[in-house]
C-alpha cells in the first residue's frame, strides 16, 4: 500500500512542471495562428507563431505540433536573429520532452541555452537549465537534477528577477520532496510562497500550497496538511485539469487519519474528473487510493476493482515516454551494431577467401618449386610465410568458434533451468490458486443447496470461511503480480538514504489488528539513527511480510522483536520470533520458486507462497543477503543486510 501511494510525490511534481509550462503562455486561437503561417511571407514572423502555436498545441494534439515543429527546424539556415533560432531549439526539445525522445531533448535545449548564455538572456537560460534538470530527474539521476536547478537558481538570483527566483525555489523544492529532503523542500516551499503571493503569481502560489500539503502529511501533521491543500484547491477552483491532483492528495491525508468515507469521497470526485479529461496519471493515483482504502475498511471485493483499474493505468503511464526513449536508442545501437558486425563478417569473409586462395596458390606452387628449387627457393620462403600467417589466422578463428560454441551451451544450459523454473512456477500458481476457488465453491454449493438447514451461526461461519478463501486469492494475485514485474523488470528500483525507525512504527501500525488477534506483542529494538542505502518500498515490503509471517507462525502470547547491528557499511536486520520453528528441511525451501514450501500458521492461517521468495528478490536487488536461523519449538530469526550508505561499485 505504500508504494502505490508514493505515486502522489510523482503528483506533485508533475503539477509543479505543468505550472511552469501552462502559465508561461497566452492562450491565443489556434485558428488565428495557423491563418498567420499560411499566409506570411516574413520568414521570422512565421516561426515566431509557429513556436506559439506548438505550446498552444502541445496538450491536445502533440502530433499536430510536432510537424509544424518541423517547418520551423528546416527554416533555421535562412532565420538570422540568435534569438529565434535558440526558440526553434528550445520548443523542439519540449516537443521532444513530450514524445519521450530524450536524447533529442538534450541536444536542443543545450543548443537553446549555449545562445541564450551568449546573448545574455537570464529567463530563458534558467528556462533550459530547469528542463534539463527535468530530462535527468524523468531518468532518475536526481543529483544532475539539483546541480541544474540550483543553477537556474542563481543565474534567476543575479538577475534580480524575483518571478524567477520563486520559479526555481517551487521546483527546487518539488525535487527536494520527490528525493526525501523533507526540511530543504519545505524551506524552499515557503520562500518561493512568499515571493509568488507578493507578486500575486496565483498558480505559482497554488502548486507551492500544494507541496507544503504534501510536506505536512509526510511529516504526520495532518490537519495542517488539510489547511494547505485546501488553500491550493481554493485557488486552482476553475482550472479542472490540476484539480484531481489536490483531491487525491487531501484523500491521501484522510486515508492517513483513517477517515475512509472522507477519503473515499474526495479519491471518487478526482476518479471521475481524471476520466473526464482522459489524464492518466491521477486515474492511476486516484484509483489506488481508493483500492488501498477499501482494503484498511475490509472491503476487499471494491478493493480488487481498484486495484484492476491501478495497475491497467500505470503499465501504460510512468514507463510511456521512457520506453518510447529506450526503444529509439535501442534500434540505433542495434543498427550500428549490426553494421558493424556485417563490416566485421565482410572483412573475415575476405580474409578467409584470401587465404583459401592463397593455400590453392601454394598447393601449386609447391609442386613447382619441387622441380624447380633452386630458381624459386625464394618464392617458397615467401609463401611459407603466408602459410604460418594464415594457419595462425585460422587456429585464432578455430578458437574463437570453441568459445563461441561454450557460451551457446552455457546458454542452454540456462534455458533449459529456466524452463524448468517456469515449469514448477505454474504448478505452484496452479495450486495456490486452485485450493482457495475448490474451497469458496464448496462452501458456496453447500449454502445453495441447504441454506435454510444451517443455524444463523452456521451460516455465519461458512461465509466467514469463504470471505478467508476471496482474501486468499486477493493476497496471492498482488505477490504474483509483484513478483512478475521483479522477474521483467518493470519494478522501479530507487534507492535513497533514510532513516528506518519511522517505517518500523508504519509497518507496526499495519500490522497491529493481526498481532492483537493473537495477543502477539511487537517489539522494536531497532538502534536511533539507524540509516540505510535502500529503495524505500522494497525493505519496507521484506520487513513487513517476515513480521505477517512471525505473527502467523507464533503461539498466542507470543513475541515478534526487531533488532539491528552494524557490521562494516552494512546493517543486519534481525526479526525474531518465539513460534514454532523450522527443520533444516524446511529452512531450505524458504526462498526458492523451485521448492514451493507452505504449511498453516498456528491458528490455520494460509499464505501465499510467494511472500518470502519477493522478500529474497528485493533484498538481492538491495546488494543484501537473507537467511533463517530456526529451531523446532523455540521460533525463527530471520536476518537480512542492507547497505548504511551507498555502496561505491
Amino acid at each position: 500500500m505504500r508504494k502505490r501511494s508514493k505515486i502522489i510525490i510523482i503528483c506533485v511534481l508533475f503539477v509543479s512542471i505543468l505550472f511552469s509550462y501552462k502559465y508561461s503562455h497566452s492562450i491565443v486561437s489556434t485558428d488565428s495562428l495557423e491563418k498567420v503561417i499560411d499566409t506570411t511571407t516574413n520568414e521570422i514572423l512565421k516561426v515566431e507563431t509557429i513556436n506559439k502555436l506548438c505550446y498552444l498545441l502541445l496538450d491536445n494534439d502533440i502530433i499536430k505540433a510536432q510537424k509544424y515543429n518541423e517547418i520551423a527546424y528546416d527554416l533555421i539556415p535562412i532565420v538570422k536573429p540568435n534569438k529565434v533560432i535558440a526558440e526553434i531549439y528550445y520548443t523542439t526539445g519540449i516537443i521532444n520532452k513530450t514524445l519521450g525522445n530524450y536524447d533529442s531533448v538534450m541536444t536542443n535545449i543545450s543548443k537553446a541555452l549555449a545562445i541564450y548564455e551568449n546573448i545574455g538572456d537570464v529567463t530563458n537560460q534558467c528556462r533550459c537549465l530547469r528542463n534539463i534538470g527535468d530530462l535527468h530527474r524523468a531518468l532518475g539521476n536526481f543529483e544532475e537534477t539539483i546541480k541544474y536547478t540550483k543553477q537556474s537558481l542563481t543565474i534567476a538570483k543575479s538577475s534580480e528577477d524575483i518571478t524567477l527566483i520563486a520559479s526555481s525555489l517551487n521546483r527546487l523544492s518539488a525535487i527536494y520532496f520527490e528525493t526525501d529532503s523533507i526540511q530543504k523542500s519545505k524551506e524552499m516551499a515557503l520562500e518561493s510562497l512568499k515571493i509568488s503571493e507578493q507578486i500575486e503569481n496565483f498558480p505559482m502560489s497554488a502548486n507551492n500550497y500544494n507541496i507544503l500539503g504534501a510536506i505536512s502529511t509526510k511529516l504526520g501533521n495532518y490537519d495542517e496538511a488539510i489547511k494547505f491543500l485546501n488553500e491550493s484547491l481554493e485557488i486552482t477552483k476553475d482550472d479542472i485539469i490540476s484539480i484531481p491532483n489536490i483531491l487525491n492528495n487531501i484523500a491521501h491525508v484522510y486515508q492517513k487519519k483513517k477517515e475512509y468515507n472522507k477519503a473515499l469521497k474526495y479519491a471518487m470526485r478526482s476518479l471521475k474528473i481524471a476520466q473526464e479529461t482522459g489524464t492518466k496519471i491521477y486515474i492511476s493515483v486516484a484509483s489506488s487510493l481508493l483500492s488501498t482504502t477499501y482494503e484498511e475498511m475490509g472491503d476487499y471485493k471494491n478493493a480488487f476493482k481498484y486495484l484492476t483499474i491501478y495497475e491497467q493505468t500505470r503499465f501504460g503511464m510512468f514507463d510511456e515516454t521512457k520506453t518510447k526513449q529506450i526503444a529509439q536508442l535501442q534500434e540505433k545501437y542495434e543498427a550500428e551494431k549490426r553494421e558493424e558486425i556485417n563490416s566485421k563478417l565482410l572483412i573475415e569473409n575476405q580474409l578467409i577467401e584470401s587465404i583459401i586462395i592463397q593455400q590453392r596458390v601454394i598447393g601449386g606452387a609447391m609442386v613447382l618449386i619441387l622441380i624447380v628449387v633452386s630458381i624459386f627457393a625464394r618464392i617458397l620462403y615467401n609463401r611459407k610465410r603466408k602459410i604460418e600467417i594464415a594457419q595462425a589466422l585460422l587456429s585464432e578463428k578455430n578458437e574463437e568458434i570453441e568459445e563461441q560454441s561454450e557460451e551457446i551451451e552455457l546458454q542452454n544450459e540456462r534455458l533449459i533451468e529456466m524452463n524448468k523454473t517456469k515449469d514448477k512456477f505454474f504448478s505452484v500458481v496452479s495450486h495456490d490458486l486452485k485450493s482457495p476457488f475448490s474451497a469458496l465453491l464448496g462452501l458456496s454449493d453447500l449454502l445453495n443447496e441447504e441454506f435454510d438447514d444451517f443455524s444463523h451461526e452456521e451460516k455465519k461461519k461458512f461465509i466467514k470461511a469463504m470471505r478467508d478463501s476471496v482474501y486468499n486469492i486477493f493476497q496471492f494475485i498482488n505477490s504474483l503480480l509483484e513478483w512478475s514485474q521483479i522477474q521483467i523488470g518493470k519494478t522501479p528500483f530507487k534507492p535513497i538514504q533514510y532513516e528506518l525507525n519511522p517505517s518500523i512504527h508504519t509497518i507496526f501500525g499495519v500490522l497491529e489488528v493481526q498481532a492483537k488477534n493473537k495477543d502477539i506483542e511487537l517489539i522494536n529494538k531497532i538502534q536511533r539513527n539507524t540509516s540505510i542505502f535502500a529503495d524505500y518500498n522494497m525493505i519496507e515490503t521484506t520487513i513487513r511480510n517476515i513480521v505477517s509471517n512471525a505473527i502467523k507462525f507464533s503461539n498466542r502470547g507470543g513475541f515478534v522483536e526487531l533488532s539491528s547491528q552494524k557490521k562494516d557499511n552494512y546493517y543486519e536486520i534481525s526479526i525474531k520470533d518465539n513460534g514454532v520453528g523450522l527443520r533444516e528441511e524446511e529452512m531450505l525451501k524458504l526462498f526458492t520458486i523451485n521448492e514451493s514450501y507452505k504449511m498453516p500458521g498456528t491458528e490455520n492461517e494460509i499464505g501465499t507462497g510467494l511472500g518470502l521468495i519477493l522478500c529474497k528478490e528485493f533484498v538481492n536487488k538491495n546488494d543484501g543477503k537473507i537467511w533463517v536461523e530456526s529451531e523446532i519449538d523455540k521460533g525463527s530469526t530471520f536476518k537480512f543486510t542492507v547497505p548504511a550508505s551507498e555502496v561505491e561499485l
